[in-house]
């Protein structure tokens, strides 16, 4: 007698690899693979990881956010006993963008018709979404691709997308902002346009040696190109959203400045010394 057609409990078993005993909670795998349970074999796997990285929001890959902070194991208040507190100046703190493709989905994807249609409002007061051009309560691609315009201010600036939403609803009902009047086409997308990395590392080259006593490595100018490019998307995203309701923009220093400005900070031993 046969044993009958599995159970959709049993299925559902093998797949998180419970069954027989073998399985349980996946093994951790070594870096660039990932495990899989083989249910003929009941013993898991390690195969190649091929899952693409998410790239961030908005800005480019390995951006990092300036914060008002400051590194604690180098920027402190140092207190004197009975007396005032000495403050000791350090290096600005940054952090990794918050958002990347698809967190629009997952992040609305699912919230309640009421909770999406809130943000959809808010979405069609700062002119990012058309009135009439989305299904109301329900998260579809119009919506999607306006929340990403938030989701990319976010990483910008370095802060939670609801912060950002709610200063720019506030913005349009403080300057009266219309987003039906004008020509009624859609506003053109937001294009970056970012200094050449070879230019930047070509300055870098040029200017290091005189202000630290040597050139830079490979991964210092990764990260300096990674920190201007950071700072030229910011600015082009606060000039593009105040293009409407108005405002200023302070843009990004020129490479050279941005140099001398790391060589006095970071590098200060090297450039104090030189």
């Amino acid at each position: 007698m046969g044993k009958g057609p599995k159970t959709a409990a049993q299925i559902a078993a093998e797949a998180r690899g419970n069954v027989g005993g073998g399985g349980g909670r996946a093994p951790k795998a070594p870096k660039g693979q990932k495990a899989v349970y083989n249910s003929k074999k009941r013993r898991w796997e390690f195969v190649k990881d091929t899952t693409t990285t998410k790239s961030p929001v908005g800005v480019p890959s390995g951006f990092k956010t300036p914060t008002p902070h400051y590194d604690p194991g180098r920027a402190q208040f140092r207190t004197s006993r009975g007396g005032p507190g000495q403050y000791v100046p350090g290096s600005a703190m940054t952090k990794q963008p918050l958002y990347s493709s698809g967190d629009e989905w997952k992040l609305l994807g699912g919230k309640s018709p009421e909770e999406i249609a809130q943000v959809q409002a808010a979405l069609v007061r700062i002119g990012v979404l058309k009135e009439g051009g989305f299904q109301p309560g329900v998260m579809d691609k119009k919506t999607a691709a306006g929340f990403r315009d938030i989701l990319g201010e976010a990483n910008a600036t370095g802060r939670q997308w609801r912060a950002v939403l709610t200063e720019r609803t506030q913005m349009a009902d403080a300057t009266g902002y219309d987003p039906s009047a004008g020509s009624g086409s859609e506003r053109a997308p937001l294009t970056i346009e970012l200094t050449n990395p070879d230019d930047i590392k070509g300055k870098l080259d040029q200017d290091s040696p005189d202000l630290i006593g040597r050139g830079f490595s490979d991964a210092e100018k990764a990260a300096f190109v990674a920190d201007y490019q950071g700072q030229e998307t910011s600015a082009q995203t606060q000039a593009y959203n105040n293009a409407e309701s108005g405002g200023t923009v302070t843009g990004p220093p020129s490479v050279e400045a941005a140099l001398m400005k790391k060589a006095k900070g970071e590098f200060a031993p090297e450039y104090n010394a030189t």
